[in-house]
């Protein structure tokens, strides 16, 4: 039950944007899977204020780019003119 103002999300809506954007639907659905990492925390703002933040990280080696559609992580051996903010 909320408690004063807050933003609700709808997850399975925001990830399923997410896996399109970065072409990793199909992936998901022909491999078995795909590899997101997590992460949920929270802590106390105040005597009657708190918050909760949550977030996922694309770590799948099939990503690609959602405007070039060339793939975002790249072996070493192999050298890209565009820098990938870890």
């Amino acid at each position: 039950m909320a408690h004063g103002p807050g933003i609700k999300f709808n997850p399975e809506q925001l990830v399923c944007l997410f896996l399109m954007a970065y072409r990793l639907m199909e992936i998901g659905m022909t491999t078995g899977g795909m590899e997101l990492a997590w992460t949920i925390d929270g802590a106390s703002i105040s005597k009657c204020a708190t918050h909760v933040t949550g977030g996922f990280r694309l770590i799948d080696k099939h990503a690609k780019d959602p405007i070039t559609g060339c793939p975002i992580f790249i072996a070493a051996n192999q050298h890209s003119s565009t820098k990938v903010q870890s």
